[in-house]
């Protein structure tokens, strides 16, 4: 019986001597830059990659309307975000700011400018 409870009683002294770099989830973004400039027409686009351990992630952008964002969203793993404009079939330049956080307290803000024809 005392060497049960001796195992035990090394079990949950192991377990509560873990550090915080063994329960902290990873989060990494890589390639994300601060800004971004499209042409009007070419077809462009640019993409960053989010590793993140089961933490979760979301993009919040102010216009949907020419820009496009996929996924906008991760509940974590490995993802690949593509950034893609329609084409600007004016004359005018347009921007746009999209806001990419994690649950993790990570965010960091974009923009995007594309010029006219």
């Amino acid at each position: 019986m005392k060497k049960i409870l001796a195992a035990i009683s090394a079990v949950v002294l192991m377990a509560s001597c873990q550090t915080d770099k063994d329960t902290v989830a990873r989060f990494e973004v890589i390639g994300l830059q601060d800004s971004y400039s499209f042409q009007a027409d070419l077809g462009q686009k640019e993409q960053f990659k989010v590793i993140s351990d089961n933490q979760r992630w979301e993009i919040d952008m102010e216009d949907r309307s020419w820009l496009t964002i996929t996924p906008m969203r991760s509940l974590g793993g490995y993802e690949t975000v593509t950034i893609s404009p329609a084409d600007n079939e004016t004359s005018e330049d347009r921007v746009c700011t999209f806001t990419l956080t994690s649950e993790n307290g990570y965010s960091k803000t974009v923009t995007v400018t594309q010029a006219g024809l």
